[in-house]
């Protein structure tokens, strides 16, 4: 339900540090099921996910990311998750590097396009 999926993503953000890593799991899971069109709920799992990452979970968010943009048949894009890329980019070149190679081998066609459109975006913005 959504409330239960907004309760998940609140208690990732909020009160991470007091969960374990099976809450986690379960949190995980069960936001990846949020509503394209719930940016409230979404926000919070971007502010989630950027200290996961911080916390050197970056696997799990990874993973996390591409359910939810596969999940959302392409609705939900990685620019709805601006405060996690920063923390993407600020854990490293190679976790960021790794995330790409991620979604593009494992990630379905809407990750794989959303990553291409990213990627594409990036070069553009580098040449002009």
């Amino acid at each position: 339900s959504p409330s239960a999926i907004h309760l998940a993503a609140d208690l990732l953000w909020r009160y991470r540090e007091g969960l374990t890593e099976n809450v986690i799991d379960l949190c995980l899971y069960t936001v990846a099921d949020v509503d394209p069109d719930d940016i409230v709920t979404i926000s919070h799992i971007d502010h989630a996910s950027y200290q996961l990452v911080r916390d050197g979970r970056a696997e799990k968010v990874i993973r996390l990311l591409g359910e939810l943009i596969d999940r959302s048949k392409g609705q939900i894009t990685l620019g709805a998750f601006q405060s996690t890329y920063h923390a993407l980019t600020h854990a490293g070149g190679e976790v960021l590097g790794s995330a790409v190679i991620y979604w593009l081998l494992n990630g379905g066609v809407h990750t794989r396009k959303c990553v291409a459109n990213e990627v594409c975006s990036v070069a553009y913005r580098l040449c002009f």
